[in-house]
């Protein structure tokens, strides 16, 4: 992620990863060599397989939680730190008749909060790059950019960033480098 991060967007030198099972994030060098790093090591509440179970609960398709989230004007808070938990959270809200939008932003808010924790343990450094199959969530990405308080940016094929740093990494070291 560090060494692809730096390839596409040489400010970057924090590079956060939202896949579908663990959240991660690297701070790095301008070389795109691995400063320091933290994972999401608990359930996958900050991922997105916790998107998948909220858009089952609330009976919409994954990929309209994003756009749905974007329409939401205010966000109840939902407990992140577990899926089941989140849920039920979820199904509470429900049955409160909060609208689906609200309910959505308050999914992606609730992983931005996780996420962002995460990255202040690390430290922010400009520029954030945003990478993962997550990144495709419009809802999640601004979530994640109030949250930050900045705007994080998000490579042309954000799903395929790791592949890439890893061919990158795996060139280097078959010329002779490090």
């Amino acid at each position: 992620d560090a060494r692809a991060g730096v390839n596409l967007i040489p400010a970057a030198r924090t590079i956060i990863d939202v896949g579908a099972e663990e959240a991660r994030a690297v701070k790095c060098d301008e070389k795109g060599v691995m400063v320091d790093f933290v994972v999401n090591e608990r359930c996958a509440a900050g991922a997105g397989a916790f998107i998948e179970a909220m858009a089952r609960a609330l009976e919409v398709k994954l990929e309209e939680m994003g756009p749905l989230a974007l329409k939401a004007e205010r966000a109840s808070p939902i407990n992140a730190s577990c899926v089941i938990f989140g849920e039920s959270d979820v199904v509470s809200l429900i049955h409160r008749q909060e609208s689906k939008p609200e309910i959505a932003r308050a999914v992606f808010d609730a992983m931005a909060a996780r996420i962002s924790s995460m990255i202040h343990r690390l430290g922010v450094n400009p520029e954030v790059v945003l990478v993962g199959g997550v990144a495709k969530a419009e809802g999640f990405v601004a979530s994640l950019n109030r949250k930050l308080g900045l705007t994080v940016k998000i490579p042309e094929f954000p799903d395929y960033v790791g592949a890439y740093g890893a061919a990158l990494v795996a060139a280097t070291r078959v010329k002779g480098g490090s």
